[in-house]
């Protein structure tokens, strides 16, 4: 039988969020200095992320040193790098502001470290306060609930992403003694059989996305019709694909390949329809879809 230690992530995996903490001290700085609104954001702004940066250096110079590391000390360095992102989103004035971005790497990098339930806590806290800071003012939900719905998908797939690998690690220890060395093919071959249920759910996570906008505040009929239509052949297919993978048969490469291209398509289509204030192409806010369909 199978034993998957709950322990293993978080003994082998805070260098991750440590490198992401490097990661976003440097993006965060330079997006301080580049067009500072006033003095007080630049020098508030700094000294916070000098701050978790000087947090950092002591947390990685004990992984470097080999010496123990509470996971307390890891859940309070992240608390910290959510409170700063959060106070720059606050004072670019929720919505209208982007350092919404630097959510993403930091919710990647500990929910694929962190305890599923410590993950769900960080994950509903920080998206609940960016919701209020957003809802102040008059937004637009559309792209309120793509924003929430991309950050929670991030943070959703990075820990099925851990579970994901933490079976497979599981299972190459019960055939350790009757299988031989893993050759790169059955290595990729286990990534596509292992992996897939990843980017199912991240399908799921867009298609709830794009059936919302095509629902909301629609008073066309046929402009309904013809933005439903084309999801309801993406819903069938990942039925489809999910049903198989529950059967214990999952989908080829070439068929993950075909469904992440229309994936792809999808999102695009929705930036070229939906254009919230005429905003397209790059200036689109619903951009964020792609975030976990890439990462998938």
């Amino acid at each position: 039988m199978s034993h998957l230690d709950p322990t293993d992530d978080f003994r082998h995996g805070p260098i991750v969020v440590v490198a992401a903490r490097w990661l976003l001290a440097v993006a965060g700085l330079l997006f301080l200095l580049y067009r500072p609104a006033s003095t007080l954001e630049l020098a508030a702004g700094t000294l916070g992320v000098l701050a978790i940066a000087a947090v950092n250096f002591w947390i990685h110079t004990r992984l470097l040193t080999r010496q123990p590391l509470e996971p307390a000390w890891l859940y309070g360095a992240t608390a910290a790098d959510l409170t700063v992102i959060t106070w720059l989103v606050a004072v670019q004035g929720g919505l209208a502001g982007n350092a919404f971005v630097f959510y993403y790497p930091a919710m990647l990098a500990f929910s694929l470290v962190f305890p599923r339930a410590v993950t769900m806590l960080f994950t509903a806290s920080a998206l609940s306060v960016y919701a209020v800071l957003c809802l102040i003012d008059h937004v637009d939900e559309r792209v309120l609930v793509a924003r929430v719905l991309s950050l929670a998908a991030v943070a959703f797939l990075g820990s099925r992403y851990q579970q994901v690998e933490a079976h497979r690690r599981a299972r190459r220890a019960e055939l350790a003694i009757a299988t031989p060395a893993s050759s790169p093919r059955l290595e990729a071959e286990e990534d596509v059989f292992y992996g897939q249920i990843v980017c199912i759910t991240a399908r799921w996570f867009v298609i709830a996305g794009a059936v919302f906008l095509a629902l909301w505040r629609v008073t066309d009929l046929t402009q309904m019709q013809r933005h439903l239509i084309p999801l309801l052949v993406l819903v069938a297919a990942n039925f489809f694909l999910h049903g198989r993978y529950l059967m214990g048969l999952p989908a080829n490469r070439l068929l993950l390949e075909l469904a992440s291209v229309l994936d792809l398509a999808v999102i695009t289509a929705i930036l070229l329809v939906v254009a919230p204030d005429g905003a397209r192409g790059l200036r689109n806010p619903f951009f964020v879809f792609y975030y976990p369909v890439v990462l998938a």
